[in-house]
């Protein structure tokens, strides 16, 4: 994976010490499940639950305590409870299930200390319309499709990244910036 610049928003929202859920937002495949996953290993523990699958969307659609759930991933995860280690829990396609959207907020309530993001492909289509996110308890995060500089970044083109960040831009940069632009234009 590339870097991305939305690591530094993910490492802050973690050093939060009243952080709240974080609801990553973005359009379908710009690698949100991807980052998260990266965004993982600063952790100890990292439970995925994907609700497209049917046996992970049951957990939130079969129970209402948040408790009993967290008594659930835990359990499936192979994780003690009494940990004090860091654990991050990532919902991925959380619009597949009401419920799940609805316990965000007791997250932030009742167990602060764990490390809540969910994302979903198709979140922007029931926000304000089907079903309400709760208000002040959860944190969003848009991710775009990857940047310029991102791009320039990861085939390590630093001339370019630098000449692209100079106060005054340097006229012998334009056409090879152009060029490079075309190309990541070209390749998505």
């Amino acid at each position: 994976m590339f870097k991305r610049d939305a690591l530094k928003n993910l490492n802050d929202w973690k050093d939060n010490p009243d952080r709240k859920p974080l609801v990553l937002r973005g359009a379908r495949q710009v690698g949100k499940t991807t980052l998260v996953k990266i965004f993982a290993n600063q952790f100890d523990h990292f439970i995925y639950l994907n609700l497209d699958i049917v046996s992970d969307k049951n957990i939130f659609e079969k129970n209402d305590n948040l408790d009993k759930i967290i008594q659930i991933l835990f359990y499936n995860s192979g994780i003690s409870q009494s940990t004090s280690e860091r654990v991050l829990i990532f919902i991925d396609e959380i619009q597949n299930s009401p419920n799940a959207i609805k316990l965000l907020r007791y997250f932030y309530e009742e167990r602060n200390e764990l490390f809540v993001i969910a994302a979903g492909s198709l979140l922007e289509t029931i926000i304000n319309r089907q079903v309400s996110f709760p208000v002040g308890r959860v944190e969003y995060l848009l991710l775009k499709p990857f940047s310029f500089c991102e791009y320039l970044d990861a085939i390590q083109h630093t001339n370019a990244l630098n000449a692209i960040n100079e106060e005054v831009f340097p006229d012998y940069a334009h056409d090879n910036l152009i060029e490079l632009f075309n190309e990541y234009c070209l390749i998505g």
